[in-house]
């Protein structure tokens, strides 16, 4: 996973569920350390960029509801 999102030059796309790693997170991540201390970070940077603008107009971040990209899930 770190190489992954360390290697992205200008765009990276995450296709997964929020509501699932937010909830491994919330049943197995204590104090900031672990095996999952990497998900819990990198829920938070999802959403501070999410909230975070380029240019006073563009989310940095974005995430899209389940169906938004017309597939049959």
């Amino acid at each position: 996973m770190n190489v992954l999102l360390s290697r992205a030059k200008w765009q990276l796309v995450l296709v997964g569920s929020l509501a699932f790693l937010r909830e491994a997170v919330r049943g197995r991540y204590s104090a900031g350390v672990g095996e999952l201390g990497f998900l819990a970070k990198m829920l938070e940077t999802i959403d501070k960029l999410c909230n975070e603008k380029r240019n006073g107009t563009l989310p940095l971040a974005t995430v899209l509801p389940v169906g938004a990209l017309g597939g049959a899930l």
